[in-house]
């Protein structure tokens, strides 16, 4: 929306007014389920930045602050061009809010809605991200949220070639949580279920660098197959296809996917994550290859982006919400927004159900015909002839049968 329809009656900031005694807001850019994104500009140096403003009736959530601060702590700990820039954060009108990085260009939602492409365009476009991506796990920083709006493909400007930039570490798993308390606790479920590595499902809070090494292999899957690698209509579903399934190898939709390639991209979405490239410098550069020349590690003048292939160029803000093309499609990373509420337990639930998750689990016994056809009082019979049979040979060896 390119206003505040349906807002007014919220202490939002409005066009010509100061944020943070330094930023003029100019105009609305989108708003979500969390908040409002604006144009604004530095009222000294004319900078032009984006302001993410948190609504003020959650700002009393401390969950959505803390994902607000951590996202902040973490772009300023990467502090990478592939990364989206965050300048300030500040406390107004009992909320909070961000200065960031302007951006013009197109998530790369857009980008793969348009697909399937070509192997080397997918891996090209995809190639800047896994930089920032691997920039954040040198600090100790995982994303946990890695998805196709979770990138953007931001158009070429002064000083800056155009590439992807990784946005929104909003529920990062960071080396040094803010204020001290990790974002994931008992019952709390996070990230986009199409994107998620199977471990994240089972316990967030234990995920390690290799889940984005699934989120990414997921997103290489989508962009060459022209799907993700599980649909399902509901969650269980999808989870237990997930958990249980491999998916169907590129080249039975693809057969011009290299068969190195085919193998790299299903091993980086191993269910097991020791069976996966160990980072995401190990998978980009076995990537190198496939990129049409595009290099995980660029030299300083190379053009380092694949063209949008007529992609339409806007600014846009991750704070907007995608309509969801399914159930499944849905992000649970946030409080306060209007997705259905589902808890772990509710989650382990559904994946067990009819299924078995560990070898320690015994399986139910199989079909006994031959004895499910015996009426039930004649089951019984065969013990009792095996019992009588037991006492005479006891009888006989004591000498107490003739």
């Amino acid at each position: 929306m390119s206003d505040l329809e349906g807002l007014e009656h919220e202490d939002l900031p409005r066009p010509g007014e100061r944020v943070g005694g330094r930023y003029v807001i100019a105009r609305v850019l989108g708003s979500g389920a969390t908040g409002v994104v604006y144009e604004a500009a530095h009222e000294l140096t004319g900078k032009r930045v984006a302001i993410k403003w948190l609504r003020p009736d959650l700002a009393s959530s401390e969950s959505l602050t803390a994902r607000f601060l951590r996202e902040a702590r973490a772009a300023a700990e990467i502090d990478h061009p592939n990364v989206v820039a965050v300048f300030d954060a500040g406390r107004e009108r009992g909320t909070l809010f961000l200065a960031m990085e302007l951006l013009t260009g197109e998530p790369l939602s857009a980008f793969l809605a348009r697909g399937p492409h070509r192997v080397e365009s997918v891996i090209a476009t995809l190639m800047p991200a896994l930089r920032g991506v691997a920039a954040a796990h040198e600090r100790g920083i995982v994303h946990r949220d890695l998805k196709p709006d979770n990138v953007f493909l931001a158009a070429p400007r002064r000083g800056w070639p155009g590439g992807a930039k990784v946005l929104d570490f909003g529920i990062s798993k960071l080396k040094q949580p803010v204020d001290g308390r990790e974002l994931t606790h008992a019952g709390v479920f996070l990230g986009s279920p199409l994107y998620m590595a199977p471990e994240q499902i089972l316990e967030p809070g234990k995920v390690d660098a290799r889940g984005d090494v699934y989120s990414i292999g997921v997103m290489l899957y989508e962009g060459i197959a022209g799907r993700v690698p599980f649909e399902a209509d509901t969650l269980p579903d999808l989870f237990r296809l997930v958990m249980h399934e491999s998916p169907a190898p590129l080249r039975g939709m693809r057969p011009d996917v290299p068969v190195e390639l085919d193998a790299l991209i299903r091993g980086a979405l191993s269910r097991e994550r020791t069976s996966r490239p160990e980072s995401v410098a190990v998978l980009a550069r076995a990537l190198e290859p496939f990129a049409g020349g595009v290099r995980f590690d660029p030299s300083e003048d190379e053009l380092d982006v694949a063209p949008l292939e007529g992609g339409r160029t806007e600014i846009v803000s991750s704070i907007e919400v995608p309509q969801a093309r399914r159930a499944t499609d849905l992000d649970y990373s946030s409080e306060g927004t209007t997705q259905p509420a589902i808890s772990l337990p509710e989650i382990h639930a559904a994946i067990h159900a009819g299924t078995t998750l560990s070898s320690r689990t015994s399986a139910p016994p199989g079909p006994r015909p031959w004895l499910d056809r015996v009426p039930e009082p004649l089951r019984t019979l065969p013990m009792i002839v095996a019992l009588a049979l037991v006492i005479f040979l006891i009888g006989l060896v004591l000498g107490l049968v003739v």
